[in-house]
């Protein structure tokens, strides 16, 4: 009896590992975020406004750029704090980083030109 598997313990699902991968991608993101503590939370926001504006009005390259470094900085404060949020705010989260992806990949290609 001792060869068979108890139920509800799988120890190669992909499930299992999320935990460890979470905490792992966490702890990599810690010094980044400990440097972000010492930043005023208003320099901060203008920092974000900043790119986003500049992003939104300069085309071509430098403005997807911008779009792009923002969509992926946007992306990351997502993942880091997934598990705590409701479905609805996933959503949403996903929304913003979807529209400021595509506005990024709009800009690479060269359709918001005109």
């Amino acid at each position: 009896m001792a060869d068979r598997k108890q139920p509800g313990k799988k120890s190669g699902s992909p499930r299992s590992q999320a935990p460890a991968d979470a905490t792992t991608f966490q702890r990599l993101s810690a010094p980044v975020l400990v440097a972000l503590t010492h930043v005023p939370r208003w320099g901060f926001v203008i920092a974000i406004a900043v790119v986003l504006f500049a992003g939104l009005a300069i085309d071509g390259v430098v403005g997807g750029l911008l779009m792009t470094l923002l969509a992926v900085f946007l992306g990351w404060l997502a993942a880091l704090g997934w598990s705590s949020y409701s479905v609805p705010a996933r959503l949403l989260r996903v929304a913003v980083v979807a529209m400021v992806a595509y506005v990024a990949v709009s800009k690479l290609a060269g359709l918001g030109t005109g």
